[in-house]
């Protein structure tokens, strides 16, 4: 189990996601599964987050070291 920050560019802007990446055993490959929804970078700005890419990625390190 790894998590990771997904990162999409939409036409409204670059849209921020946390992924879960585990193995699967039907498929015997690995999947992802969205475990939390940001939403946009802008709007993440704008309610205070200076660097929502860079915090975010704190976050996400911190959680990789708990699991």
């Amino acid at each position: 189990m790894a998590f990771f920050l997904k990162k999409t560019n939409l036409k409204k802007g670059l849209y921020l996601q946390i992924y879960d990446s585990f193995y699967n055993p039907e498929k015997k490959n690995t999947s992802h599964k969205c475990i939390e929804t940001l939403g946009y970078a802008q709007d993440l700005i704008d309610s205070g987050i200076s660097d929502p890419i860079k915090y975010y990625s704190e976050v996400v390190s911190q959680m990789n070291l708990e699991a």
